[in-house]
């Protein structure tokens, strides 16, 4: 056991400075700020019981590895996470070489020695600097340290110096259980993964790292290493656009991904799996890494083994690399993996990986019939002869609301997909971050208005009232309608549950003014696909009982905003079609034109027959 602040190791009577080297096949650093301020309090909250004792931190692992000089080299084989918190706080202390109690040394990434050596020198560094963003933009290992350096500022930023005093006082006696090996080099990264194979701590793409940039088997030379440590950044850095990422994989398996390059494992790994015949269980957490392992180990880890690998894993990476280049693969990819359905287990990885290769086998032409078909034969369409503009189009009239939900969202996903430009992006990114409603485009009268008993701005019936008074419509039928309105308004019948201005009867107020903004009984289509467009669940939550001319002017408001918007929703309420006529209104005349416009446009785009 060993204090902290006196981490000096003795050789033949002299004091020499520790220096603790993290080696590659190490995972990087991904504290956040929940353990980070646990340490912090803990010791804290250790402070303030004035007891005679010591802290005492989890152990720190390390294997003897040189003496030069005035300092003695350690190999950190556990407890990175720790020491890199504690190295942190005293650089955050003193940033000054000479008065820290110990080195952290990353002989092989610049970034990260970079990144150090700037937050020693400069002692004034402002958490708002941008001088550090060569490093913590394109590597995340220098992300995490950085974001850790600044949750450490702040904690103490608003800390009496009293409390300070005693925290350090306390802290330069902080201890942790030391262990050293003593065991050759090349043993070290099978003793990392035996200690951590049971440990929720490494991921599985942290066991592969440490499976490819081992040292315990001397032909795989350093360059090999050094190439794949560094290209594995380079991936990172270009997973790291949620733009592509987001075409890739959907929202409910991304959390699975806490570094990006797991995903492309994931989908090599399913590749060997099955052209190898590995038989190893899909349902394992560490699939990737078991496959990789069985597979090296089956080739006696030879290096060339290894490097046929990782070029398998850089060749995947130039794959995802030409289809975010092409609109055309990236929008219709996108499509196959975002469409509304329901994947068991491994099975979205195994369709992945039947993309990739038929895009390796086939000519850009071919591979995009290919795409086009999984398309019109997957689960949207559920066709059983070859999909046909007339079976689409009966397609398109059957469907009903609350029915067919899944297949109506599909469609108008498609729909928004195949109404850009061909060399024009859907941006599945801002898709994914927002849950989408199936939205009636003129409100129908399925249910009456939320009723409330409270007269304040915010209740419904009042809200509907006035919405209605906003409306600059003055003449015809609907002066009528706005006088019955003010005259609610004015006697304040919102408040009574049963006033006969709100009841889903046919001389009602409620019912006139939807059957003005329709044209026709919206009973008769308002389930249709011709009266639903996309819309996030909150403005679908303020809107669902809304009319036509309010809901359009809140959604161009929100255009404004910045919003994201898709762009035939947006459509929809410019009414920007062919033949339709008064913006005010949402007729069925107008729901016909609309259906027509989504047959056309994805006939169009799946190049579907007649």
């Amino acid at each position: 056991m060993k204090s902290i602040a006196s981490l000096k190791t003795t050789v033949m009577g002299k004091n020499l400075k520790n220096v603790f080297l993290i080696d590659l096949y190490q995972r990087g650093y991904r504290w956040t700020k929940r353990e980070i301020q646990a340490l912090l309090e803990d010791i804290a909250e250790f402070m303030d019981t004035d007891s005679e004792g010591f802290y005492c931190l989890q152990p720190l692992t390390v294997n003897t590895s040189r003496v030069d000089g005035e300092n003695y080299y350690w190999n950190v084989i556990d407890g990175q996470q720790r020491l890199t918190t504690i190295y942190l706080i005293y650089l955050y202390w003193f940033h000054q070489a000479e008065k820290l109690p110990f080195v952290l040394d990353y002989p092989d990434r610049s970034e990260m020695k970079n990144l150090l050596k700037k937050m020693l020198q400069d002692s004034a560094l402002s958490l708002q600097d941008e001088s550090v963003s060569q490093w913590t933009e394109y590597d995340i290992n220098c992300f995490y340290v950085w974001t850790a350096y600044k949750i450490i500022k702040n904690w103490f930023k608003n800390k009496e110096d009293t409390f300070v005093e005693k925290f350090k006082n306390t802290f330069q006696d902080v201890r942790m259980l030391w262990y050293d090996l003593k065991v050759p080099p090349e043993k070290e990264s099978q003793i990392f993964r035996d200690m951590n194979s049971g440990k929720i701590l490494l991921s599985n793409d942290e066991l592969i790292k440490g499976l490819l940039l081992r040292r315990d088997k001397q032909q795989i030379n350093e360059f090999v290493r050094s190439k794949i440590a560094f290209e594995w950044n380079l991936i990172e850095s270009f997973l790291a656009d949620n733009r592509l990422f987001a075409c890739l994989v959907r929202k409910e398996y991304q959390q699975k991904y806490t570094a990006r390059i797991g995903f492309v494992f994931d989908v090599l790994a399913t590749k060997y799996n099955q052209a190898d015949k590995l038989q190893v269980s899909e349902g394992s957490a560490t699939f990737s890494f078991d496959v990789f392992y069985e597979y090296l180990k089956k080739n006696d880890f030879r290096e060339e083994s290894l490097t046929a690998l990782w070029n398998e894993v850089t060749a995947l990476v130039a794959v995802f690399k030409e289809w975010y280049k092409n609109p055309s693969f990236y929008n219709r990819i996108g499509f196959l993996v975002n469409q509304s359905s329901r994947s068991v287990g491994n099975q979205f990885i195994k369709s992945i990986v039947g993309i990739v290769e038929k895009y390796q086998t086939g000519k850009p032409e071919e591979f995009k019939r290919y795409l086009q078909d999984s398309i019109k034969n997957g689960k949207t369409f559920k066709s059983k002869v070859p999909l046909s503009r007339s079976y689409l189009n009966i397609l398109i009239n059957e469907l009903k609301h609350n029915e067919h939900n899944d297949v109506i969202h599909n469609i108008l996903l498609l729909y928004n997909i195949a109404y850009l430009q061909a060399d024009a992006y859907f941006d599945f990114d801002k898709y994914q971050n927002i849950c989408w409603n199936l939205e009636d485009i003129n409100a129908t009268a399925d249910k009456e208005l939320h009723f409330s008993n409270l007269d304040e701005a915010k209740n419904p019936r009042k809200q509907w009232l006035e919405e209605i008074l906003a409306l600059h419509i003055d003449h015809g039928a609907f002066a009528s309608l706005k006088k019955e309105a003010q005259q609610a308004l004015d006697r304040r019948s919102y408040l009574y549950k049963d006033d006969p201005a709100f009841k889903l009867e046919e001389n009602s107020l409620y019912l006139k003014v939807i059957h003005y903004f329709c044209g026709k009984k919206i009973e008769e289509w308002g389930s249709s696909l011709g009266n639903l467009t996309l819309l996030d669940e909150n403005t679908n939550k303020h809107y669902h009982n809304d009319l036509f001319p309010c809901k359009r002017e809140k959604i161009l408001k929100r255009v404004q905003r910045g919003f994201f918007i898709p762009p035939c929703t947006l459509k929809v309420f410019m009414k920007s079609f062919d033949g339709m006529g008064n913006t005010l209104m949402w007729t069925k005349e107008d729901a016909e034109i609309y259906k027509k416009d989504i047959l056309d446009t994805i006939s169009v785009y799946l190049e579907i027959p007649a």
